[in-house]
């Protein structure tokens, strides 16, 4: 293998570490605050690939359900990645979990309709045939049909 190649396999392995990162980062408290404090925005303040892992560790030890003093004790890490003060919103995003908010919906269908899109653009890159742009008008269902079979992991 050249040099060439090396440097090829090594940007094709950070590219797939780095959309595993947003994929995991989507699931964590920080990035409900981002979207609560920034909206459509909030993937421009996505932490650090370690930073993901880090708040996913503390997370996952957390039963993916953190109670009020396990947030306080997790600190930064459940909030917005952007460093600027937000009103609590690392709390306020995850809400309690006994409830499923609108909002926590919302941003969940928006977190899946993204991640689809991003999905799909890469793909198309690589398989144009496999992943078109586009569909007959009399087949437009077809995009719904895509987004379902990504959401429910039977990725297109």
């Amino acid at each position: 293998m050249g040099l060439r190649d090396d440097i090829q396999r090594m940007a094709d392995e950070f590219s797939r570490e780095d959309n595993a990162s947003y994929n995991l980062w989507a699931w964590l408290p920080s990035h409900a605050a981002a979207q609560k404090a920034h909206g459509d925005h909030a993937g421009n303040f996505r932490p650090a690939i370690a930073d993901v892992m880090s708040e996913a560790c503390e997370f996952i030890s957390h039963r993916l359900h953190p109670t009020a003093e396990e947030r306080s004790k997790a600190g930064e890490l459940y909030e917005c990645p952007c460093g600027e003060p937000h009103e609590d919103a690392a709390q306020a995003a995850s809400g309690s979990p006994d409830e499923a908010t609108f909002d926590a919906f919302v941003a969940s269908m928006r977190t899946d309709i993204e991640r689809f899109a991003k999905h799909w653009q890469q793909n198309h890159r690589l398989k144009p045939q496999e992943f078109p742009l586009s569909f007959p008008a009399s087949d437009a269902g077809a995009w719904f049909e895509q987004f379902l079979a990504f959401v429910s992991h039977e990725q297109p």
